[in-house]
Parts: C-alpha cells; structure tokens; sequence
C-alpha cells in the first residue's frame, strides 16, 4: 500500500492553485503487523517538517509581495 500526503495551496490572488507534495508512506503487505500499523514517529516527523515548510514559503512569499507595494 502506498498513500502520498498533498497539500493544495489556495492563494488569495487569484492565481492558480499549487499542489504540493508532502511525502509517501510505503507499506508491505507481508510485513510484520506491529512493524506497519500507523506511522512512526520518524514519518510524522518528516511530513510535519515538509508542511511546516510549505507554509512558512507561502506565508513569506504572501508578505514579500505585499511589502515590496509601494503605497504613497
């Protein structure tokens, strides 16, 4: 089984929507049970960090883009 986790960022714009891939969690059929029942810790991990970083690239692209207005 494998399950990809996305995020689809909508932005205020009106530009197009992005979708941004988080990760992939890969699970045999014959692996033992307890080895392949939810995510690790390590996986939790890991997706929280990519998330984190995707929302921290579009929060500052967000404030750039207003900052740089020049507003007389």
């Amino acid at each position: 089984m494998r399950i990809t986790i996305q995020a689809l960022v909508d932005r205020e714009d009106g530009e197009p929507s992005t979708m941004v891939s988080l990760g992939v969690v890969d699970r045999t059929s014959g692996s033992v049970p307890s080895s392949g029942l939810g995510l690790f810790i390590r996986e939790t991990h890991d997706l929280l960090q990519q998330l984190q970083s995707v929302v921290l690239q579009e929060q500052v692209a967000e404030f750039l883009k207003s900052a740089t207005c020049c507003k007389e």
